[in-house]
């Protein structure tokens, strides 16, 4: 029993390393946007800085609404500044951010666009 023991702890310190790699490898921002089933969700693109998006969230989260349990799901190319990565934990309840392109299908359906309420576009 002994020898199984640490044949298996052995085995398992020399994956330890490669676990790490696959966590330490993977994009902040990447992966996919998984909502609960039935909840509402708006895909928001465009332009993407701190001003317009505190602008738009004061507007869209307004307690003032009638439907404000809405997840605003963003998708822009660069990843956010500290600024706006601030913001976005501010309402981490309400927001969730991507890296990618509305150009890219495959940005689209990580972002779930398909099933989206609506899809946005910040001008500048």
């Amino acid at each position: 029993m002994v020898f199984f023991i640490l044949g298996g702890l052995a085995m398992f310190a020399s994956y330890v390393p490669e676990i790490a790699d696959l966590i330490g490898s993977r994009q902040k921002y990447g992966g996919e946007y998984k909502g609960e089933h039935g909840k509402k969700h708006i895909v928001v693109c465009g332009y993407i800085t701190y001003e317009s998006v505190s602008h738009f969230l004061q507007d869209f989260l307004h307690e003032d609404r009638e439907d404000v349990d809405v997840e605003v799901v963003f998708l822009h190319r660069v990843p956010p500044d500290l600024e706006l990565e601030g913001l976005f934990k501010r309402h981490f309840t309400k927001v969730e951010f991507f890296t990618g392109t509305v150009m890219d299908s495959i940005d689209l359906s990580r972002v779930k666009v398909d099933e989206a309420d609506g899809c946005l576009v910040l001008a500048n």
